[in-house]
């Protein structure tokens, strides 16, 4: 997903997050990027009804997750 949609080959599954119909069974949306992370955010639950996290909170979790002992 990518607010600045390219609609090239190489990219074809890349939407834009305001194609309300390809979104709406999201599970899960994971921000790639750490910087504007509020303001993705909102963007997305606009959107879509599932989760939304960080690519940076995902990792902190699985490392949590695998230091368990």
């Amino acid at each position: 997903m990518d607010r600045k949609d390219s609609g090239d080959d190489i990219f074809s599954d890349v939407v834009r997050p305001d194609y309300f119909d390809k979104l709406k069974d999201v599970d899960i949306s994971i921000v790639a990027t750490i910087s504007d992370m509020e303001e993705i955010e909102a963007l997305l639950l606009k959107f879509v009804t599932g989760k939304i996290i960080s690519v940076e909170e995902l990792i902190n979790s699985i490392d949590k997750w695998g230091n368990q002992n």
